[in-house]
This record gives C-alpha cells, sequence and structure tokens, in this order.
C-alpha cells in the first residue's frame, strides 16, 4: 500500500449526539463537509472513500484547474480510507483537500505530495488501527501510528559521515538563505554514531532550498554556505574535498538508484575533466532523518574547482578583460542573473538562444566585461555558422576547445541525458595568456539520466538525444559541429580510445558495484522514510523495483544496452596505428594510437 500520509482520528467523543442530530445526513450517519482545491494540474486530481468492507461510498474526478469544489458527506460509525489519486503520477502539485464536521471542525486534510496514490484512516465514533512505527528513537517513528507493524528502523551507526543540521526552529526556505548551524561526523575508521563529535565541521552555515523541479519532491535539496560567526566566508575542507565555502547537498529522490549524478561526475574525473567532487553522507535536520543525500561542490571558479583566472571589476581591458567568465544554458531558475539572446536560433528554429552569465554573476559584471564575452561568443557563433567552419585558423577552432565539446556531447549520449545541451549546460572561458578559448564544464544535473526519463525518449537505448524531442531547444553548436568530418572522427576516436579504458563495460560496473555496497546499508534507512521503491515518481520509466539493488540492476542493463548501440552507430572513422613522431613506424594518418610503435 502505498502511502503519501496516514493519520487516525478518534472520534468516539468527538462528536456529541446533540451535534449529530443537527446535521443532513439520514439518521444513524453523520454530517461531514469535503472541500477539494485542485491546483493547476486538476484535470489529474481524483479521490474516493471506502469503508471497512472496501466498499467505494464517495468518488470524484475530472476536474477544473485552480478550482475549488465542497461536498457533503453522510458516514455511518466505523474506520474509514481516503484514497487520494493523481492521474500523471507526480502528485497534487498544490493541490490539497479538507474533510470537516459540519461545524467547521477538521476531521482530516493533507494533499498527495508525490507519486500516483496516497491514503489516509478515519473514523467515526471508531478506534481505528493506523499501522506504523511507534518507536520514538527510531528513524521512521510515524507520529501518527498507534500500533506497531514491525518496519521500526533504529539508526545505531554508518559507514557514511553523518551531516547534522539545527535551524533553531526555522523552517528552511527557497530564498532568502537562513542562518543554521551544521555539524559533521566523519571518522577515519569509517563507523560514524550520533553520539560521536563532531569533529569533520561545527559551526555556521547559511541554507536554502535550491533546484527547479526537484523542489516538489518531499525530499528537498540545499544549497549552504560555510561561514563565520560574523557571516564571512569560512573555506574549509568537508569530507576530505578541498576548501571553500559553497556547498550542495543533493537529495537523489527520483533517482532510486541514488548515484546517477555520483557516477557521472566520476567518469569525468577518470577522463581528466573537472566535475564537482561528491560525498554520499546521511542527514538530520532539526533532530529528523532526513536520509542518503550527496555532499558536493557547487560550480564556481576556483583553483580546485573551475580553475580560471579571478575576474575583478577592474579588470576592463587588455588580457586581463579577456578571460575569467563561466557562462550556461539553463532554466532562468538559478544563480547568476542577466545574459543575452544569441543571434542563432536554437536547433529547433523556435528561438533564439538565450545564454546566461553564472560567475561573475550579471550584477557583478562591468560593461566593458559584458561586452566582451558576448563579442566573442557571437564570433563563435559567426565563425561555427559560417562557410569556413571547419577551418582550423578561422572556423570555430579558432575560439573553442573541440575536445570540450566532445567529451560532453560523449557524456550526454552515453547517459542519454534528456537535459542534456539544453539545460544545466556550463562553459566558461580564460584569459587569452591562458589558452582562452570557449570550453564546456562543468558537468551538471544527472538525475534523468541512465534510462530514468519517461519522456523525451529518455528510456530508449537507441537514438541521439541531441536529436529527441528534447532536441529542438538544443543551441545549433553540437549539431553543426558534426558536420566538420574531422571533429566527427575525432569523437569516434575518442569513443574508442574512452571505451578501451575508463569507460570500458568492466570500469563502469565497477564503479557502479563501488557505490552499491558503499550505500548498501545506508539505503536501507533511506527507503524506510521515503517509501517510493516500486512507486512511481516523476519522470520514472522503471517502477516495478522491490529492492535498491533492482534499480541498480536495471541501471546496469539499460547502460549495457546504451554502450552497445553507441558503440555500433556512432559515426565516422579512427584510423589506429603509431602516433609517436619518435618511432620508426610512426603513421601521420593515425587518430588513435594501437601500441604498436617500435623504437628499434
Amino acid at each position: 500500500m502505498c502511502v503519501a500520509a496516514l493519520l487516525a482520528l478518534f472520534l468516539s467523543n468527538f462528536l456529541s449526539a446533540a451535534q449529530q442530530a443537527q446535521g443532513l445526513c439520514p439518521d444513524g450517519t453523520t454530517t461531514f463537509s469535503l472541500t477539494v482545491y485542485t491546483s493547476a494540474w486538476g484535470g489529474e486530481v481524483s479521490w474516493y472513500i471506502t469503508d471497512e468492507e472496501n466498499e467505494e461510498l464517495y468518488e470524484d474526478d475530472g476536474y477544473t484547474d485552480n478550482s475549488v469544489y465542497t461536498y457533503e458527506i453522510c458516514l455511518e460509525d466505523g474506520c474509514f480510507v481516503f484514497h487520494m489519486h493523481d492521474s500523471y503520477g507526480d502528485g497534487w502539485n498544490g493541490g490539497s483537500f479538507i474533510l470537516s464536521t459540519e461545524f467547521g471542525e477538521t476531521v482530516i486534510s493533507g494533499a498527495l505530495e508525490n507519486g500516483t496514490d496516497g491514503e489516509l484512516v478515519f473514523g467515526v465514533n471508531a478506534w481505528c488501527p493506523v499501522y506504523g512505527c511507534i518507536d520514538v528513537n527510531s528513524i521512521n517513528f510515524d507520529p501518527q501510528a498507534n500500533t506497531d507493524d514491525g518496519s521500526c528502523i533504529p539508526f545505531v551507526s554508518s559507514n557514511l559521515p553523518i551531516v547534522l543540521i539545527e535551524t533553531n526552529g526555522q523552517y528552511i526556505p527557497d530564498n532568502p538563505r537562513i542562518i543554521a548551524h551544521m555539524g559533521i561526523i566523519h571518522n577515519s575508521s569509517g563507523v560514524n554514531t550520533l553520539s560521536d563529535s563532531l569533529n569533520n565541521y561545527d559551526g555556521q552555515i547559511s541554507i536554502e532550498i535550491r533546484g527547479s523541479s526537484s523542489q516538489g519532491f518531499p525530499k528537498k535539496s540545499f544549497a549552504l554556505e560555510t561561514q563565520n560567526e560574523d557571516g564571512s566566508n569560512n573555506n574549509v575542507s568537508l569530507i576530505d574535498m578541498p576548501a571553500e565555502n559553497d556547498w550542495i547537498l543533493h537529495a537523489p529522490y527520483s533517482d532510486k538508484s541514488l548515484m546517477r549524478n555520483a557516477l557521472t561526475f566520476e567518469l569525468g574525473r577518470q577522463i581528466g575533466r573537472y566535475t564537482p567532487r561528491t560525498k554520499f553522507c546521511e542527514v538530520f535536520i532539526n533532530g529528523e532523518y532526513k536520509g542518503i543525500y550527496l555532499l558536493m561542490e557547487s560550480i564556481k571558479r576556483d583553483a580546485n574547482r573551475i580553475d580560471i583566472a579571478n575576474l575583478l571589476p577592474e579588470d576592463s581591458d587588455g588580457d586581463e578583460l579577456t578571460g575569467g567568465y563561466i557562462l550556461k544554458v539553463d532554466k532562468f531558475t538559478g544563480s547568476g542573473g542577466g545574459g543575452w539572446d544569441s543571434d542563432y536560433m536554437t536547433e529547433g528554429q523556435s528561438n533564439n538562444l538565450y545564454i546566461q552569465y553564472h560567475r561573475p554573476k550579471g550584477s557583478e559584471l562591468v560593461d566593458e566585461q559584458k561586452q566582451y564575452i558576448q563579442n566573442y561568443v557571437d564570433e563563435f557563433e559567426d565563425a561555427l555558422a559560417g562557410p569556413n567552419f571547419a577551418d582550423t585558423a578561422i572556423g570555430y577552432a579558432k575560439y573553442c576547445d573541440p575536445l570540450s565539446f566532445i567529451d560532453l556531447s560523449l557524456i550526454n549520449e552515453l547517459s542519454r541525458n534528456i537535459d542534456g545541451y539544453r539545460l544545466s549546460t556550463y562553459f566558461y572561458k580564460d584569459k587569452d595568456s591562458n589558452g582562452g578559448k570557449l570550453t564546456m564544464g562543468a558537468w551538471w544535473d544527472y538525475n534523468l539520466t541512465y534510462g530514468n526519463a519517461d519522456y523525451c525518449e529518455g528510456g530508449d537505448i537507441d537514438g541521439w538525444e541531441v536529436q529527441s524531442g528534447c532536441g529542438n531547444d538544443n543551441p545549433f553548436w553540437f549539431e553543426r559541429l558534426k558536420d566538420d568530418e574531422v571533429y566527427e572522427n575525432q569523437m569516434k576516436c575518442r569513443w574508442t580510445k574512452l571505451r578501451q579504458n575508463e569507460w570500458s563495460d568492466s570500469s563502469i560496473t565497477y564503479l557502479v558495484d563501488s557505490m552499491t555496497n558503499l550505500l548498501a546499508e545506508a539505503q536501507v534507512r533511506n527507503f524506510a522514510i521515503w517509501d517510493i521503491l516500486g512507486t512511481y515518481v516523476w519522470p520514472n520509466v522503471y517502477v516495478s523495483s522491490e529492492t535498491h539493488q533492482d534499480e541498480v540492476d536495471y541501471m546496469l542493463n539499460w547502460l549495457d544496452g546504451r554502450l552497445g548501440w553507441i558503440d555500433s552507430n556512432l559515426p565516422g572513422i579512427c584510423p589506429e596505428g603509431c602516433m609517436d613522431v619518435n618511432a620508426c613506424n610512426f603513421s601521420p594518418s593515425a587518430m588513435c594510437d594501437d601500441g604498436s610503435c617500435d623504437y628499434l
């Protein structure tokens, strides 16, 4: 039984005989008023009420968006279940209901927070058993339960670091950030208990909810800053990651493997790309267990993150003006602020591409800097769209690092990232004296990957994501680049090389198995409080899992099919041979070294 919320109301002494006599219902029944608020997706909302024999007594559906409906409900004494349903499977999206007496006293109220179905138990002049964990010391303690179901899971220790956040009674909003306290327990022994000292961090933070569509999930992700008591930046190393002050607590939710982001970022690091470092941990907020999180680096300029020059407001001419920019193609809800419309349409020719400032933020850039970086990107796009785009002297290669575009394309296609190219796509430019070309990265946001999206062909193992239904919003860059035979061959060679080493079947399986073993203990606790295995969570393709291992096996099987399809369908040629000019059998036409170099 999928339970979005579960509570019992004991009304034995709640309604007096005199009150019941004043109702509008037949003798022997009690009058209630039901009000349903439908929200923006009212057409997906439905509900029904059943009695102890599971007989359906009342129901309704087919609502109009953002409308309010009121019903008179007549019930005899007994136990009942209020069933909530959402036809799309992503909850009521702000919709809710209230069941109250004819005198306005609330009996039950709530909403389907996520998924397809939920139930609430209530009684009319009856005691109704509500099953759950009734041990207050367990992580899955249910304050509404009155009958123990044997599901209690105590938190004894964890092999993952423990993050403890205290907000002093404050709600954590989307914006602005609030001041809170964070402690981290991270013992070298690999065994962490709640009674251990806060030996990794013990200090002030500012914190807010982060994300866009993910904010609709009950398990929230957070952005936080480690601070000194005066609010200034406190650059510290958290869980063995390089010292900094901006961090993300990512909450895997619709990704029931819990590891899609961590896996992708590790695949990037293995091929020499900077991707955010990550550490799995277990999180408590105000003493309440919140499950497995991924503590990770945010995207910003830093010697240990995107290692480019620090662009200052006074850098308005010469070489100082030419670098230190991080840009992105993304939704407008993220940080950064401001940008410009490209002169070129997106792939689907529906609108001009909008390019955003990320770091420095738009408000921190002076006019000369905004004009410089816009002109540079304009020149790159003009060169790419022009007739001589493949010319190494005056074409696209003059302005960008082609290999970074290749690597981003390959990871987006390997993972079938439905948001790839068009969202969460970051790129940067360092000063001309440091190379100064547009470079793709850091990679970001790979939750809806590896077969975990039921739209834009996200579950298919065949086909190119860049050409999917979501591809219409992509920059034209990636498809245009493939018109260059040299670029296409370079991509083929890069894929061939990676498949022989870092991205081989065995290497990827080893990474997944390592993360699975690391999470084996904690995932039991995570899914005890987020009971979503076997339940649709937007936008899952696979929903029939019973265990975390089922989710991992699904992802591995999907990856096996996807890798094989790309192996067989990636265009281009990759001439092999000895690529060392010092070898006697050096092959100038070779694009992939076959290990045959002979020096005798």
